[in-house]
């Protein structure tokens, strides 16, 4: 089971015999309940064996912005707290929902990265990608207007599905898209006005997804 999500990690084909063997010696699975807080500063996750990580940050005045989540299959390194210290941010990450994630002590992995030159490369590659990705999101709860968000959201989200219907309360997009209830409802309320899609409870039906991507990219 551990070895079939090891494999797909970037590094592995550059690591020899005994670092090979020496990774999978220290990996190990580990479970979380839904809502958990995953502490994450003796240990890198390597994959999302089943579950959703949603990470977020806290600002000074308590409020969370969303940075992004990890669906089950990822693989590479996932650790928030290290990865994102650069920010000076409270980052968290949280268990979504049930998860089972592969892990390995941070002093194994810190071996690697001083022994061998690919996973170190890796390391470099991971920390700007994420803290690219994290800035974005920063960016865009502060700059980027909540219609634009809220059509950015909804047309991923069915650009990933491959359905027009959403099955997600507005409580639940409003934390994805950094804002509060009451403003995504007065948005939903716009767009059905505007043809763009119909609400039901819990329900979103895209009805116009070319208007909607078009709000999204303005």
């Amino acid at each position: 089971m551990i070895s079939q999500y090891i494999c797909r990690l970037p590094f592995w084909t550059k690591l020899n015999e005994h670092e090979k063997y020496y990774l999978e010696a220290h990996c190990f699975p580990k479970e979380f309940d839904r809502g958990q807080v995953i502490t994450d500063d003796d240990y890198f996750c390597f994959a999302i064996m089943e579950g959703c990580v949603q990470v977020c940050t806290i600002g000074d005045d308590g409020r969370e912005i969303y940075l992004t989540e990890f669906e089950k299959g990822t693989c590479g390194v996932i650790n928030t707290s290290i990865l994102l210290k650069q920010l000076e941010s409270n980052t968290i990450s949280i268990a979504k929902t049930f998860c089972r994630l592969l892990l390995i002590d941070s002093r194994s992995f810190q071996h690697l990265i001083d022994t061998n030159i690919y996973v170190r490369c890796f390391w470099f590659e991971t920390v700007a990608q994420t803290l690219s990705d994290s800035l974005g999101s920063i960016r865009q709860a502060m700059l980027v207007s909540v219609d634009r968000r809220l059509a950015y959201f909804l047309i991923r989200t069915v650009d990933q599905s491959g359905v027009n219907v959403i099955h997600l309360t507005q409580e639940q997009i409003a934390h994805q898209i950094n804002s509060v209830r009451e403003v995504v409802a007065r948005v939903l309320n716009k767009f059905e006005k505007q043809g763009i899609l119909c609400t039901d409870r819990g329900r979103i039906t895209i009805l116009n997804p070319e208007l909607l991507r078009e709000i999204a990219q303005r």
